[in-house]
């Protein structure tokens, strides 16, 4: 497979243009995929591999590997990378039209059957931030971190490029949102305190609200996105709990707010940062006899005569 070329410069072109066309919260996850996929084509860095010199035998092979490795949700996106910095070489004419419509001719990985979507219950929720109260600033960082996502549904890439100065107060100003779109949030007390509380371990200095801890430049270097989630799935081991990702506080998150029977979908999917409310609705975990009884009390609102008090 072509891996490593002779003029570096046009190699990088690609990698490095594919990651600026990405939004900034999704640079981090096109980077990794493309770090993985460099890996398998035996380079260091996708600045090394020579992404217009590949063909169809190369990318077929590629592609092979990343579905015998991954899970098929990894796998999908790793392919999606390789097809976009494939078209950055094509656009970059470091590549003919049909070499890279060969090139990119892929079968995609086997939709698998879902597992089924899981909110966290109340249990297990007080069982993951209790894991988090081990008394040490780590500890501290992790437990406003967790709270504030579970208690916004915020995306782990929104809470990692959350700085200093987007809190004010119970209010949380999202600058980073998915499709470069800004929202803010606002956080119950039970969510706060512990931020502010954090907030003070921190220091005034300005920077991500979440730095690194540990390692080169602890203290001030910003969390990724992973990071988020490797806090997430080592608190949640502590707490005795299955697997547990961002996105599983999210839906937790969502489900929660529609089960109250106060907001309706549209205004759940304005909390969520959602496009449409299709998509919000993906999100919803309430049990049939849950979304039932919020209908029927719901109806009893709207037919009763007297107003409940």
């Amino acid at each position: 497979m072509a891996v490593l070329s002779l003029t570096p410069l046009p190699a990088r072109l690609a990698s490095e243009s594919y990651l600026l066309r990405l939004s900034l919260a999704s640079r981090a996850t096109g980077r990794g995929s493309l770090r993985t996929l460099a890996i398998l084509l035996g380079a260091s860095d996708p600045d090394e591999v020579a992404w217009g010199e590949l063909r169809y035998p190369d990318t077929s092979i590629l592609r092979n590997l990343v579905v015998e490795r991954y899970a098929a949700s990894t796998a999908r996106r790793h392919l999606a990378a390789l097809k976009g910095v494939l078209k950055q070489a094509w656009r970059l004419q470091l590549m003919e039209t049909d070499a890279y419509l060969r090139a990119v001719d892929l079968e995609p990985p086997p939709r698998l059957d879902p597992a089924p979507r899981q909110a966290l219950s109340g249990q297990q929720i007080r069982a993951l931030l209790l894991a988090c109260r081990d008394g040490s600033d780590v500890g501290q960082r992790d437990l406003a971190l967790l709270l504030l996502m579970v208690s916004t549904a915020l995306r782990r890439s929104e809470a990692a490029h959350l700085d200093l100065d987007d809190v004010d107060g119970n209010r949380v100003t999202v600058r980073h949102a998915k499709g470069g779109r800004t929202r803010e949030v606002w956080l119950p007390p039970s969510a706060q305190r512990p931020l502010l509380r954090w907030i003070r371990i921190r220091g005034d200095w300005p920077g991500p609200l979440f730095p690194r801890l540990r390692g080169v430049g602890a203290g001030h270097g910003r969390m990724g996105g992973e990071a988020v989630n490797q806090v997430l799935a080592r608190r949640a081991r502590a707490a005795g709990l299955g697997h547990c990702t961002a996105h599983t506080l999210r839906r937790t998150a969502l489900t929660a707010l529609l089960e109250t029977g106060d907001m309706d979908l549209s205004a759940v999917s304005q909390v969520a940062g959602h496009a449409t409310t299709q998509t919000t609705a993906m999100y919803d975990c309430r049990r049939p006899r849950a979304a039932g009884l919020a209908a029927a009390e719901a109806m009893e609102r709207l037919l009763s005569p007297e107003p409940h008090r």
